[in-house]
């Protein structure tokens, strides 16, 4: 046995020993609490939806709040009713028979949402495509048949779902070696060195053409790139220059007309 089939005993064995301390009933009570509370998080009630959406601004948030109390309160009256059953029944004689039953609708229980759990995993990664401690394991193939069955109980519309969500991941593990080995080949892509060359990887011609294409372009790059702004003590003195060429210019205007 591997440490995949240690850890399935073991989350059966916790399951069946919260359900031999629960009892039938009140084991019981919990499933179904789950699914009526769930149920119920779909039932419309216009008196608590007004009371939320009066204080709360956006609407898809009041609904989620009260989709939530909902299922609280469901929740917590359902397993308060199963409470007492299982409370009235212990002490009596068939509180043994109660708790053993518990115990093994605990491992049902356990079983089950390892089966669905299975079913998920299987439609993303086949099990021939997992890790070798999963397929050298004597539990998880059981495990697996047991989700095949229970996806066969299934409404047909998921289950048309999830055989396309299923040959949609077909071969994705080999896609992604495949791709994975393909990298790795190109990292190890090195120039080929020239012939009486010992560590060369280009020759000289190979190595000049690259001096000129990078001297091209930087060339471009300068060309494309705005001009520089002079500096102030430059900016000064053309404008110094400037006014005194308007200034000579206006003095031989004025000698002219004199």
């Amino acid at each position: 046995m591997n440490p995949i089939d240690l850890s399935l005993l073991g989350a059966l064995l916790l399951m069946g020993i919260l359900g031999f301390s629960r009892g039938f009933i009140g084991e019981l009570s919990r499933i179904l609490a789950w699914i009526l509370a769930l149920v119920a998080t779909f039932w419309d009630i216009p008196l608590l939806q007004t009371f939320v959406r009066a204080r709360l601004e956006s609407r898809f948030v009041a609904d989620i709040v009260v989709s939530g109390l909902v299922f609280i309160i469901a929740f917590t009256i359902i397993s308060l009713i199963g409470s007492l059953c299982s409370g009235l029944i212990r002490g009596t004689v068939i509180s043994p028979l109660d708790r053993v039953l518990g115990c093994v609708l605990g491992a049902a229980k356990c079983a089950f949402l390892l089966s669905c759990l299975s079913i998920m995993a299987t439609c993303f990664l086949p099990l021939s495509e997992m890790p070798d401690f999963i397929q050298k394991s004597s539990l998880v193939p059981y495990v697996i048949q047991t989700g095949d069955t229970i996806q066969k109980l299934l409404p047909k519309s998921l289950q048309n779902f999830l055989e396309e969500l299923t040959k949609k991941h077909e071969g994705s593990t080999e896609k992604i070696l495949e791709n994975g080995e393909a990298v790795e080949g190109l990292a190890k892509l090195e120039p080929k060195k020239m012939e009486g060359e010992e560590g060369a990887a280009y020759s000289k011609e190979q190595s000049t053409s690259l001096d000129h294409f990078v001297e091209y372009a930087q060339k471009e790059a300068q060309k494309s790139s705005p001009s520089e702004v002079a500096p102030p003590a430059e900016q000064s003195k053309e404008k110094e220059t400037e006014q005194s060429s308007d200034d000579s210019s206006s003095t031989e205007k004025n000698a002219e007309a004199a």
